[in-house]
């Protein structure tokens, strides 16, 4: 009974802390910007617009490395959210979300120190941090998903948080191949 308690009150605290850092990050970062991001904001647009998957209208070329994430941010366009604060959003999720993965794999691998560790520096790394905004954060956290789907045995789960991983940037099947 103890032992149970003991659990709940360890996935109430990873809870709260994910959301700490979410909303944390988030209103850290919903003024920081950088120019690259910008691109597929631009193609985001267009998308939602109608106007195609291009970054000129009228001119086919594609220029952006992130398909996916072009695409998830003209929906949020068309909901009528901010691009810029939704890809802040996105991200500060995701960097989260990555600590929580790895606080996972620390259960799953029977190293609860080592990831509970992660669980607090991983969505502060500051390598990570400068790249809210794009679509860095959760490019990394679907091959962090793939890799704990892998992990838990979950082989489909894995292939499509690697298929996604590789739609948001085509490197993405560098991770896929490796496992």
């Amino acid at each position: 009974m103890f032992v149970t308690k003991r659990i709940n009150i360890q996935k109430y605290l990873v809870f709260s802390w994910i959301i700490s850092i979410f909303i944390g990050l988030f209103f850290l970062f919903s003024n920081h910007g950088f120019d690259d991001p910008f691109i597929t904001y631009r193609y985001a647009e267009n998308i939602a617009l109608g106007r195609g998957f291009v970054y000129n209208p009228g001119e086919r070329v594609l220029s952006t490395t992130t398909p996916l994430y072009a695409l998830v941010l003209a929906l949020a366009y068309r909901m009528g959210l901010p691009v810029p604060l939704t890809s802040i959003a996105i991200g500060a999720l995701s960097l989260a979300v990555g600590g929580w993965v790895f606080w996972r794999l620390g259960q799953l691998w029977k190293t609860p120190l080592a990831g509970a560790i992660a669980l607090i520096l991983y969505p502060l790394f500051p390598l990570l941090l400068p790249t809210l905004g794009a679509e860095t954060s959760l490019y990394v956290t679907l091959i962090l998903l793939g890799i704990l789907s892998y992990a838990q045995e979950r082989y489909m789960s894995m292939a499509t948080m690697f298929a996604l991983a590789t739609l948001t940037r085509a490197d993405g099947v560098v991770a896929a191949c490796l496992l």
